[in-house]
């Protein structure tokens, strides 16, 4: 990875443990249908999590935004988002926060400025024993956002997504493409939010950036990312609703 990243003259610094990280595979069916093996990965020693930490801290700053985001190895605790949310914000940094469970529910305390939820997470963290409407979405993100973050992305799978903000509240419709792989689609939107507000670019053209590369990532096998030719090309077909004035 460490190559791979140097080739695309990507900056790494990455801490290393002592036991290998997991192996995940993804078996792809020819009707779309995926079978994840997930090994259990390595243990992280607390002296692993230390380094990690101060690594954190010494880039936090005005100018650098954080993403924490999926599950956690072995050895690391379900607060660890948490605890490490503040302590960068501290220094200024901003924060997105795209996790699941109680990583998600305990790291929503922390205050986050950006976060990613999907239909699914939202039900759990919100104790739903059943497929809420969308006008629910819209007042779980509105709640959402009284908690302290500042920009709240519901992604929908083939549905689309819901953004709302303070100000603003934003339905896409999916975009029809032949799928190959969704591994991966809901990462590929967070990284393209995370780009578009590191760059500081205005709410829609975000929204559509997110959409395009989520979409076009599903259109690609295993985890290809999708070219910049057919981003441009789906950010045309991105329809954006004006849902509300926001909250």
């Amino acid at each position: 990875m460490e190559e791979s990243l140097k080739e695309l003259g990507i900056k790494s610094d990455f801490v290393h443990i002592g036991d290998e990280t997991r192996v995940n595979l993804k078996l792809v069916e020819g009707n779309g249908i995926v079978t994840e093996l997930n090994e259990p990965g390595p243990i992280v020693t607390e002296e692993e999590q230390k380094r990690l930490t101060e690594k954190l801290i010494s880039y936090a700053g005005a100018d650098t935004l954080f993403v924490f985001a999926g599950s956690i190895p072995r050895g690391i605790e379900k607060d660890i988002y948490l605890k490490l949310i503040p302590l960068v914000k501290e220094k200024g940094a901003r924060v997105f926060l795209d996790a699941d469970g109680e990583l998600f529910a305990r790291g929503l305390e922390g205050r986050p400025d950006y976060i990613k939820p999907n239909r699914k997470e939202l039900e759990e963290y919100f104790k739903k024993d059943y497929r809420v409407t969308e006008e629910e979405l819209l007042d779980m993100g509105r709640e959402l956002l009284q908690k302290g973050s500042s920009l709240v992305a519901v992604s929908l799978g083939q549905m689309g997504a819901l953004f709302l903000t303070r100000e603003n509240a934003f339905k896409c419709p999916g975009i029809k493409v032949k799928a190959h792989s969704t591994v991966g689609a809901g990462d590929a939107m967070v990284a393209a939010l995370v780009y578009s507000l590191a760059g500081k670019e205005e709410l829609r053209e975000s929204v559509k950036l997110a959409m395009a590369v989520s979409v076009g990532a599903v259109t690609t096998r295993g985890t290809k990312p999708p070219g910049r030719e057919l981003i441009e090309e789906l950010k045309q077909k991105t329809e954006i609703i004006d849902l509300d004035e926001g909250v």
